[in-house]
């Protein structure tokens, strides 16, 4: 499941929902908690990977 969201991406969270709920048979509180841990895991997965393209003083602000 988490590479499917993987390939659809945060906005497939509608596909992951009814693929969960309809074709697996999660019922709609376990598929919600389901879904938003998919989320949460594929956000952080991102940050950290990115987080070493470029470091924090890059892209923060400079002082003005």
């Amino acid at each position: 499941m988490g590479a499917l969201g993987g390939l659809v991406g945060l906005g497939g969270r509608e596909f992951r929902l009814s693929v969960l709920m309809y074709a697996i048979g999660f019922d709609a509180k376990s598929a919600i908690t389901l879904n938003l841990t998919v989320s949460l895991m594929t956000l952080a997965f991102s940050m950290l990977v990115r987080s070493r393209a470029a470091s924090a003083t890059a892209i923060l602000p400079l002082p003005s």
